[in-house]
Parts: C-alpha cells; sequence; structure tokens
C-alpha cells in the first residue's frame, strides 16, 4: 500500500523500541526510518475532522512531524534495510497492517480482534505464502511489541481501530467526493494529466483505519483496493494487473462537495 506516495528526503532515525515484558526482538530494531512527509500534522495534512460521521473519526489533530517518536515515524513510513543495498525495506506498518486486513477480511469476511502471529501465520499458509520479515512485524506493536488490538475505539498506544464500512457508509463518502463516487460505485477513474476515463474496478470492500501512537491518535484513513486504470487507448493486449492497496488520500484533497450525476 502507498499512502505516503513519496518520502521527504533527508536524514533518517535509528528505531530502538522499548518492549514491556521479555518478548522477541522487534524486526524493526536497529533500521534507519524513513521520513513522513513535512505536510504531516500541518492542517493541510489528510481528511478534515467534516469528514467525521458515527465512530468513523477525521482530522486528528496530529503530532507535527518533528515531535514523532521513532515508533511513531516507523508506523507511517517505514524503513530502510537493514543491510544496505539489500531489498528487505519494511513498509509503514500502519500500511501493512491494513493492507493484511484486506486480505484477511477477503478470506474470512471479517476482521481479527487482534493481529497474532497465529492469525499472520494462518492466512500466509492459505495463501501459499512464506513468512517475511515485513509479516513477522505485523504481529508486533511497534510502541509495546505485543501484538496489536485492532478493535481499540478508545487511545491505546501502538493499536488500532480498524473495521468494514457499511454499504450505506460507502455512499455517504461517495457523496463528498465524486472520484470515489466514480470508483467505487461507478467502475471508472479520470486520469488527471490526460483527462482520458478509464475502467476500474473495486476488488475490495472499505476499511476504516485508526492508529494510535505514544500519546494519541497519528492515522485516520479509508484504505480499499482497486485493479489498475485500464484505459481505452491502452492497447487491446496489455496485460492485467493490480494495484496494491489505495488509501483515500490517495486523491487529491478538494473541499467536500457532491457526486455528479450520470
Amino acid at each position: 500500500m502507498h499512502t505516503f506516495k513519496a518520502l521527504v528526503a533527508g536524514a533518517f532515525i535509528v528505531l530502538a523500541l522499548t518492549t514491556v515484558a521479555a518478548a522477541a526482538e522487534h524486526p524493526a530494531n536497529g533500521r534507519l526510518i524513513n521520513n513522513v512527509p513535512e505536510a504531516y500534522g500541518t492542517a493541510s495534512y489528510g481528511l478534515p475532522a467534516s469528514w467525521t460521521h458515527s465512530d468513523l473519526t477525521f482530522g486528528g489533530p496530529y503530532p507535527l512531524a518533528d515531535d514523532l517518536l521513532p515508533p511513531e515515524r516507523y508506523m507511517l513510513a517505514g524503513t530502510q534495510p537493514a543491510v544496505e543495498g539489500q531489498a528487505d525495506v519494511l513498509p509503514a506498518w500502519i500500511d501493512a497492517v491494513a493492507d493484511f486486513c484486506l486480505d484477511y477480511y477477503a478470506v474470512y469476511s471479517r476482521l481479527p480482534e487482534q493481529l497474532t502471529a497465529e492469525e499472520v501465520q494462518g492466512l500466509r499458509r492459505l495463501q501459499g505464502k512464506s513468512i517475511s520479515v515485513a509479516d513477522a512485524a505485523l504481529s508486533l506493536n511497534p510502541m509495546t511489541n505485543a501484538a496489536p488490538q485492532l478493535k481499540a475505539r478508545d487511545f491505546s498506544p501502538g493499536d488500532l481501530y480498524v473495521r468494514q464500512l457499511s454499504n450505506d457508509e460507502m455512499r455517504y463518502y461517495a457523496q463528498r467526493r465524486p472520484a470515489l463516487n466514480d470508483a467505487w460505485f461507478k467502475g471508472r477513474t479520470v486520469d488527471p494529466a490526460s483527462g482520458r476515463v478509464g475502467s476500474v474496478e473495486l476488488l475490495t470492500g472499505v476499511l476504516y483505519v485508526r492508529a494510535y501512537g505514544a500519546s494519541g491518535v497519528i492515522y485516520e484513513n479509508l484504505v480499499y483496493r482497486l485493479s489498475e486504470s485500464d484505459y481505452s487507448a491502452q492497447p487491446p493486449s496489455a496485460p492485467a494487473a493490480y494495484s496494491t492497496s489505495k488509501s483515500i488520500d490517495d486523491w487529491s484533497l478538494v473541499d467536500d462537495c457532491p457526486t455528479t450525476g450520470g
């Protein structure tokens, strides 16, 4: 999942996680952490508070980027490889958890209460996949090293609140942004550069994800998975390909507005 399309260049921070009790060392320990976007924590970042609906909250407030602790930066932006030049980067932990939840819901039609190692291993076995270092990190809360809770409605360091949106809730948000209505309900997308209209397919449901850092909320978003855009100008023989998961902040932020007809 690419919640953050580009990470800010510059210095990195070495992650040193503190743990509660004697637990396995977190795979992110000792790695260099990517920076979060400069806009993180400012008024221009993320979805506005006006998008809050029932228990689906938005608008933070979030800490400023410079005030984030190393584990929080890892949760939001991921790490560099353990050894320079190798490909074993750890993705942004929240993105990886959300992506796993989309896979899990597609298989079981529910979400786990807690992201344990057994849950991760069980799904990967069904998928015919081996357990990667990134998979091992999924079941370790970056703030506590315990198995992350996924149903934390109230603040709990390093845990999340994740749930599936109902069809009515999807329509509520689709009414606020035409691009979501197009993608979720009309199977189309518009290339912002060329204006070409392409076809897409919503491959999953839509999940709400809220994540907590050391002292409060650090992330609120809607995540989902679309097929790769298929534009009519592409050759008929173009191979089918599927995107990684998307999040609502992949769409350029615009003022709330009603959906267009058609």
